[in-house]
């Protein structure tokens, strides 16, 4: 098995860019009869998507593409925080799964370094980890002109965030960025740099969206399509709160104060910059009292523009762009056991990105949003405990032989799945170790996770074979099983 993967690939050397088709069709993920009928029909919308958990795709071709292709390194997006020591330890409870997709080549980490404290209580940017043992960082926010200490039970903004080290006041994102790199794995790419990096391209975005918003007649619709642009404000102290982008008069405002479309692009501007230089944060007295934050659907759609998905340097391809994500259980679910919250923010996505295809189809191709279920890769047992490679090798035979003969019946397979589940639990349940335990328990956090004998994972016997269905299934059903 090898190491983790810790750098992103170079784009392919060999020249020759696959189509759209090709590159769904080696994966298995399009029937390759009918993968000139599917960009046909994609070439004609705006975004469409699919989440593989709820589909007969085998894994196996998924996996290996991704690993083949020199082209895609799927975004899996964490959050900035101290649990990363504790993942690359292979702990972390389901958070382990960001280990077997850099393990395996198959992903990067895009980190979320826009995340709150305490509300992000599965990544703890609070806090820092020396092995199990959580060391709490004290915390500065901007009050009264000076940075002071914060109450921890109310929620902040990361990037606005002073720690004490060395008997100075340092932001927050600068040691995480510092402990990820040296004890986190490394190997991460962070939104704020992405966005930056890509700064006039997401600015002419961010423009492009507030004039077609303004171009609305109506102010219903026209505050409706600016709170998906933006729907919750942020101020200098790293308080955020619900109240989103609107227009009044003919005036873009934020809170009671009015801005021209600049401005505001600005200020969208303004918390990645302070991301991507936490330096910049000694300077927090210079900015806005109160600034627009952009809504995780607008975040979305910024990801897949940006193409995130490709190797750095790459381009995307045409006439339809596929955007490879790795989604984990809260985002891409396992359905029917867990819902994610993808599939309720769709809509919301789908009309952004049309409204920002308006007079750029060329630059903007066609997204066919490709969510995978990162939750799959909670199946792998640690190289160092002989006890789970042989339950969790038992599970996958087990899930084989019962739900192999009903593809393409979710109904039937939810019900053998979870009947297959509950039999394996009687049988290997007391058995397993802590560590594999704690994913799929209700009751263990990512924090208070035991470590396994090895950060090495391995793939489980008949793994490759089964279908995204089946293992989404019975990632689903274990998180209402294993205590």
């Amino acid at each position: 098995m090898a190491e983790p993967v810790t750098n992103r690939p170079a784009p392919s050397e060999t020249g020759v860019r696959p189509t759209p088709g090709d590159l769904l069709s080696q994966m298995g993920i399009v029937d390759p009869k009918k993968e000139r009928m599917l960009v046909r029909e994609l070439s004609g919308k705006q975004l469409e998507w699919t989440n593989l958990a709820v589909t007969d795709v085998a894994m196996g071709p998924v996996f290996a593409g991704l690993r083949e292709s020199g082209l895609v390194d799927p975004p899996r997006t964490g959050h900035m925080g101290g649990v990363w020591s504790r993942i690359a330890e292979g702990a972390g409870g389901s958070l382990m799964l960001n280990q077997v997709i850099r393990q395996e080549g198959i992903g990067h980490p895009l980190i979320f370094d826009q995340n709150e404290i305490p509300v992000d209580t599965l990544y703890y940017p609070g806090s820092i980890f020396n092995g199990h043992r959580r060391e709490e960082l004290p915390l500065y926010t901007w009050q009264d002109g000076q940075f002071a200490p914060a109450a921890r039970d109310q929620s902040v903004f990361t990037p606005f965030v002073m720690t004490e080290k060395d008997g100075s006041l340092v932001p927050l994102t600068a040691v995480h960025k510092k402990d990820m790199e040296t004890r986190g794995g490394g190997g991460f790419q962070y939104i704020s740099d992405l966005v930056v990096s890509r700064s006039a391209d997401t600015r002419e975005l961010f423009a492009h969206l507030l004039d077609r918003a303004q171009m609305e007649d109506d102010l219903t619709e026209k505050n409706r399509l600016l709170a998906k642009i933006a729907d919750r404000a942020l101020s200098r102290s790293g308080h955020v709160a619900d109240r989103p982008l609107t227009s009044s008069y003919g005036q873009l405002r934020v809170g009671d104060t009015s801005y021209t479309t600049d401005e505001v692009i600005d200020m969208l501007m303004l918390p990645f910059h302070v991301g991507a230089e936490p330096e910049l944060l000694k300077r927090i007295g210079e900015l806005p009292k109160e600034m627009p934050r952009i809504s995780k659907e607008m975040l979305a759609v910024l990801i897949a523009v940006l193409n995130a998905d490709f190797v750095p340097g790459a381009e995307p391809l045409t006439p339809v762009n596929p955007h490879f994500h790795w989604g984990a259980l809260q985002m891409a679910g396992a359905p029917p056991f867990v819902n994610g919250y993808f599939a309720g923010s769709a809509s919301d996505i789908r009309s952004l990105m049309a409204v920002a295809r308006v007079d750029a189809k060329e630059k903007i191709p066609p997204c066919y949003y490709i969510l995978m279920p990162a939750a799959v890769c909670t199946l792998w047992p640690s190289r160092g405990e002989p006890q789970d490679i042989e339950a969790m090798n038992a599970l996958v035979a087990s899930l084989h032989r019962e739900t192999d003969g009903a593809r393409g019946k979710p109904n039937v397979i939810a019900d053998k799945t979870r009947q297959a589940v509950s039999d394996w639990n009687e049988t290997y349940g007391a058995s397993i170790s802590p560590s594999l335990r704690s994913r799929f328990s209700r009751y263990d956090s990512s924090a208070s996770t035991a470590t396994p004998a090895s950060p090495i994972m391995v793939k489980p016997e008949g793994f490759d074979d089964l279908t995204f269905r089946q293992a989404s299934m019975a990632v689903g059903a274990l998180t209402q099983t294993v205590m």
